[in-house]
């Protein structure tokens, strides 16, 4: 693979109009991956605000990477017939979409599956009309124990998924914990490639405020709030607060109406700001402001946040679950804490607050950017490449 090849990337979730946040890190993927090589994105979103039965393509092209994005509605009052008009719509706009791009980009040397989900049916009909082979990124939630209940319950997608995996000539995970469990669910899957996240270090990096800080600041961010235990790290750190110095929980991400009932409950919401959704840049800044970032999830295929936390110099105060333990050393980068232990992570947040001085930001900080910066990564799916291709 001495010159560039041409990547036609099929990913699941992607960033568009109608959410910029969503498979944000599968696009810092596509990034890495461009350094290398041509990479031409293929999506499809649904799009509720348009009128019923109309359709819009978007195309974008940003250094190596040429986006075409078609948004569709489909009528929603139908009941079921309306989820199969939805589907059909939505591989017509794919298929669309790829004859578009074939007409510019006359081939490809391999298809790249981002995520195992419908879209991989294309990948899988590129097999077998023009015999390119595919490879598949997998960090999907659904294959982790503690998100088992969340796994589809629509038989044809499960078959679809399956096959995707089955007929793929290489799998990419962003975690051997992942890996392990696809091994289970699909006992036909003998290896897998780990290649993790990217950070974007650009912005996610050690530029510390010289400011004087009159308390100790934590940070924390709320997806959804049963998977990252947003409400068990406030209960946490009111505990916290009852013997421990004066500190700060800043709180990014959905400003869910019980944690700030929670909060209000608490008495404590002079110690506790909420941002609600904030862009990447604004995550950066304040990351870069504080002391420790706190990561009590319940399950996680990787979780870029630890990693943009050490890439800013920023300990990280993370749940004892494997695929933390796989990326994360105690004592260096992170403190563990039992999952869902709220008295443990209590106790953990007070030894922090003696012990911050024991961690160096600037190694912390170097050594995240050796492992998740677009370059890194970038090298990494260059030789994950060449074995699809070979």
């Amino acid at each position: 693979m001495s010159t560039r090849s041409k990547i036609l990337w099929l990913p699941g979730w992607y960033p568009s109009r109608t959410d910029f946040l969503d498979g944000d890190f599968t696009e810092r993927h596509a990034k890495a991956a461009s350094i290398f090589n041509t990479i031409v994105v293929l999506y499809v979103k649904k799009d509720k605000e348009m009128k019923n039965g109309s359709t819009f393509i978007d195309v974008k092209e940003e250094n190596n990477i040429t986006t075409y994005i078609a948004y569709y509605n489909a009528v929603n009052y139908l009941g079921f017939l309306s989820k199969i008009i939805s589907v059909c719509i939505y591989y017509k706009m794919l298929f669309k979409l790829y004859n578009i791009a074939l007409k510019r980009f006359v081939s490809f040397d391999l298809v790249h599956v981002h995520i195992s989900l419908r879209q991989g049916l294309l990948a899988q009909w590129i097999l077998f009309t023009k015999k390119i082979k595919y490879v598949i990124t997998e960090q999907n939630s659904w294959f982790m124990p503690g998100d088992s209940g969340n796994y589809t319950r629509s038989f044809l997608l499960r078959i679809i998924i399956s096959t995707n995996f089955k007929n793929a000539k290489s799998i990419h995970v962003v975690s051997d914990a992942l890996g392990k469990q696809l091994k289970i669910k699909f006992p036909f899957i003998f290896d897998y490639h780990v290649i993790p996240n990217v950070v974007d270090t650009d912005i996610f990096n050690l530029e510390k405020t010289n400011s004087k800080k009159l308390s100790l600041n934590f940070f924390a961010i709320n997806g959804n709030v049963y998977h990252k235990n947003t409400d068990g790290i406030i209960r946490a750190f009111a505990e916290y607060l009852t013997t421990g110095p004066k500190a700060v929980l800043h709180i990014a991400g959905s400003k869910n109406d019980d944690l700030v009932d929670l909060v209000h409950h608490l008495g404590i919401k002079e110690c506790v700001v909420f941002y609600g959704f904030i862009s990447n840049k604004k995550v950066a800044e304040i990351m870069k402001s504080v002391d420790l970032f706190i990561f009590f999830s319940r399950f996680e295929t990787f979780g870029c946040v630890f990693a943009e936390a050490n890439c800013c110099g920023v300990p990280v105060i993370a749940s004892d679950i494997a695929v933390l333990r796989e990326n994360l050393l105690e004592g260096e980068n992170a403190l563990f804490v039992n999952s869902e232990d709220e008295k443990a992570l209590s106790e953990r947040l007070i030894y922090f607050s003696k012990n911050s001085h024991l961690f160096n930001s600037e190694a912390i900080s170097a050594n995240a950017i050796d492992l998740y910066s677009y370059e890194a990564v970038g090298r990494k799916l260059q030789q994950f490449y060449a074995f699809g291709i070979n």
